[in-house]
């Protein structure tokens, strides 16, 4: 096993199954209540939750650096990316069978913000000549300051590596928003099921307390005016010192105003279909297509399924499918004893994986779920 940057596989084999932007994604989502009962034709249910995502991307043409060194004399990398946020949401939700043949539901949220933070490069260009090395580069930060604050010194730059953790505490949330779920169940015939789905359409309204800017050059035209018995007594450590500090002055970044931004949550698109074998009806083949996007990083899939349920008290369910890195599988098995059932699962999806590779980035995510629930 050696990994992509081995000289053993070719820069073009390397580079051929890289996107023009590569994407890194984790979210964590804790069910913290919820309640649900029937009254009338319909089902009503309420929910807290916390929910939160971190995101980021790395352009194609660093990877192309380390492969390929300064082959390349002009290097664009602008579009790298490091953000989180954290927010709290209160859902109502409604859904009820309108006729034999559909059924439809939906969700309303308040979102409540707990904490932002954007990083992007919007401008990275390096230019690597015989004659010198040259990056240009400009940068913007946001930050809820709700937890942490950045403090700008007297030239009003931020001092990055020195969080204060006296953010701006309170019952106020850092920011506000609104988000609903809407979802639609088609029995247009016995024995097939269309169902169709849209989760987490909205948006938060941030205050970001922090935002600063970078915008420097940096150059490097080689090591000058030592003479040998400086490289013998090793004082080269001075020139690179003197280009440490020219890099970290061009990423300083400067105190710029407070801003409010509208930034939409993570959302999800379902689409699923079923049909009922009509020579057994306990087993099931479906197609489930899915697409989402967790800030910078889009994903889709597609998958075919096939259930076998017997009754309520045992089923087994098993799909294979194609996503964005690549095979994507699962399976699941329920088994019911009187009013409890215990559920569990394994899934994989997510998580680019770098040709001939599993560790230079995260490989295919697996997800091992169980779960134990009780009908009242």
């Amino acid at each position: 096993m050696v990994s992509a940057l081995h000289e053993s596989i070719s820069s073009a084999t390397f580079m051929s199954n890289l996107n023009d932007h590569n994407y890194l994604n984790r979210n964590v989502d804790l069910n913290i209540f919820s309640y649900g009962f029937r009254r009338g034709s319909g089902y009503h249910n309420v929910e807290l939750n916390l929910r939160a995502n971190i995101s980021a991307s790395a352009p194609k043409g660093i990877f192309q650096i380390l492969k390929e060194g300064s082959t390349h004399t002009d290097n664009d990398l602008s579009g790298a990316f490091m953000g989180g946020q954290g927010y709290a949401e209160l859902v109502y939700g409604y859904s009820t069978k309108l006729a034999d043949w559909i059924s439809i539901g939906g969700r309303a949220k308040l979102l409540l913000g707990l904490e932002s933070v954007n990083y992007k490069l919007t401008d990275f260009e390096l230019t690597m000549s015989e004659e010198e090395y040259k990056a240009t580069l400009v940068a913007d930060l946001e930050l809820c300051n709700k937890v942490f604050k950045l403090r700008a010194d007297d030239d009003g730059y931020y001092k990055i590596l020195r969080l204060d953790p006296t953010g701006k505490h309170g019952i106020l949330p850092a920011g506000i928003g609104l988000a609903v779920d809407l979802g639609v169940v088609l029995t247009p015939f016995e024995g097939f099921t269309l169902s169709v789905s849209a989760l987490d359409l909205g948006g938060i309204l941030w205050h970001y307390g922090n935002a600063g800017h970078s915008n420097g050059i940096v150059r490097f035209s080689g090591v000058t005016d030592l003479s040998i018995d400086d490289i013998k007594a090793k004082n080269l450590a001075g020139e690179f010192d003197g280009l440490k500090d020219d890099f970290l002055a061009s990423l300083r970044l400067k105190e710029s105003s407070k801003m409010n931004r509208l930034q939409s949550v993570p959302f999800t698109v379902n689409v699923a279909a079923k049909y009922d074998m009509p020579f057994y009806k306990p087993l099931s083949v479906g197609l489930t297509g899915l697409y989402c996007h967790f800030g910078t990083m889009p994903y889709k899939e597609l998958r075919g399924n096939v259930a076998w349920n017997y009754s309520r008290r045992l089923g087994v369910t098993a799909n294979l499918g194609a996503g964005e890195y690549g095979l994507v599988y699962g399976a699941a098995l329920t088994v019911g004893v009187s009013r409890f059932h215990l559920n569990a699962g394994l899934e994989n999806g997510f998580g680019g994986t770098l040709p001939y590779s599993k560790r230079q980035l995260k490989p295919n995510s697996k997800c091992l779920t169980v779960g134990l629930t009780y009908d009242l």
